[in-house]
């Protein structure tokens, strides 16, 4: 245990760490909207849903679920329909996150407050999380939402009184409230029924022989139940649907799909080194990349193994998300964006400690978190020259084809040889940012 003085420094260090970075987190609200595929998609569904009260987009039932278009139907309803508001309420569900991980690892892992803070610091110094921060998409109300649903999981596991059944009840509550956000949070549900199964106070009303078949039962019924449960609650999703992530997914068990399993692994793995290295690597580049991401799958389990009393309903969870993960024939670091906060916990309450053991680890941890907090603070310096950046922006966000669209927008000069803008783009601009001059917008081209 290290004395009570360098506690009380490092507590003080990182607390102003965490309210310099939250400081500068909060200039992204002045940022323009940023736009991409799944946002545009998900935010014509609440604009749809606040003029007709249907979440239908042009005429088709979308995958995604309503959670938040919900969120932002709301947002509109109350005449608060900017691009303000929705950088906020972004924001605002992140800190809802960081909070909730701050407090898990104080009241549940007993660390001291500048190892909970510093596992909360890291994820908000990633690149990932800092380039989705404003952008309109579940991320962060999923991971607020998640992280409360989380917190009532680990209350309900380190409670053995009868009155844990009101934490169990929240639990559920807020994890079919994650669902409504983002499908993976039936992941949430498996693991909070995984927790039920395996807590004392149920242990202790399962006959001594039928013990055994709990593990029977966690191996078999708590996937099943999955299933169901999709079938029950996701009817949004439709197998049919060729283009529903879905039929992906399907597609892929089948073996039918383009991507083999092999190709899968490689793409998570290369998210993995992505995260860790805390700069944007590309996905396809085979073993050279995804080696590292194998050596922080290890570590990973070395600290899920040292955890596992302690954060035992988190660990379900992080084994049922991997396991989607496992499943998902697509690539993008942001997949692992609502577990990075756990990660980070489980990291730093483990090998954390295992590196301080020895002088020659703790210089070469200090090393890594020096290069890392670097990175981060770069992109975050970047992220904030976009949101500053006023009409500039269109010279500045996104691919071509998003320049050409911002810039009409705003009434710009398009670069020579732009691509012709997105005309759903225009819409959602014209609906929520200022910036957009009205009169520039003519019939475009494609949609």
């Amino acid at each position: 245990m290290m004395p009570t003085r360098p506690n009380r420094q490092l507590s003080l260090l990182t607390r102003v760490g965490i309210g310099l970075v939250a400081a500068v987190y909060l200039l992204q609200v002045f940022s323009p909207l940023r736009l991409n595929h799944d946002a545009v998609r998900l935010l014509s569904m609440a604009v749809n849903a606040h003029e007709t009260g249907s979440y239908l987009v042009d005429g088709k039932v979308e995958q995604y679920p309503p959670g938040y278009p919900y969120l932002v139907k709301l947002l509109l309803d109350a005449g608060l329909g900017s691009t303000t508001w929705l950088n906020l309420m972004n924001l605002v569900w992140l800190g809802v996150g960081g909070w909730g991980w701050y407090w898990i690892g104080r009241r549940q892992a007993h660390l001291p407050a500048w190892l909970a803070g510093l596992a909360v610091l890291l994820p908000l110094l990633s690149w990932v999380c800092i380039k989705h921060a404003v952008i309109p998409l579940t991320d962060f109300p999923y991971l607020g939402v998640s992280t409360l649903a989380l917190l009532f999981a680990q209350r309900y596991w380190s409670t053995t009184d009868r009155l844990a059944w009101r934490d169990l009840t929240m639990a559920l509550i807020l994890s079919v409230a994650a669902m409504q956000v983002r499908t993976i949070g039936i992941a949430l549900l498996a693991a909070v029924g995984a927790a039920v199964l395996c807590h004392p106070l149920t242990v202790k009303q399962v006959p001594p022989r039928l013990r055994p078949g709990r593990r029977i039962l966690l191996a078999t019924g708590i996937p099943l139940v999955l299933l169901l449960l999709v079938a029950a609650l996701t009817g949004w999703i439709r197998p049919s649907n060729s283009s529903s992530y879905l039929f992906s997914v399907l597609t892929f068990l089948k073996g039918e799909a383009e991507i083999s399993p092999w190709q899968v692994l490689l793409w998570r793995l290369t998210e993995l080194t992505s995260i860790f290295a805390n700069y944007p690597l590309p996905a396809n580049r085979g073993l050279v990349i995804a080696l590292p991401g194998l050596i922080v799958a290890a570590g990973l389990l070395y600290a899920a193994r040292a955890g596992w009393n302690t954060f035992r309903p988190c660990l379900f969870y992080l084994g049922f998300y991997v396991g989607i993960l496992a499943l998902w024939p697509f690539t993008d670091p942001r997949f692992f964006l609502p577990v990075l906060p756990l990660i980070s916990l489980l990291f730093v309450s483990t090998i954390g400690r295992f590196i301080a053991e020895s002088p020659a680890r703790l210089g070469l941890g200090a090393a890594y978190l020096g290069l890392y907090a670097m990175l981060g603070l770069a992109a975050l310096g970047y992220s904030t020259r976009l949101s500053l950046s006023g009409e500039n922006f269109a010279r500045l966000y996104g691919l071509p084809d998003a320049q050409a669209t911002y810039a009409h927008a705003f009434g710009l000069s398009p670069a020579p040889d732009s691509p012709p803008p997105h005309a759903s783009w225009l819409k959602l601009l014209q609906r929520f940012e200022p910036r957009t001059k009205t009169a520039a917008l003519p019939a475009p081209d494609h949609p």
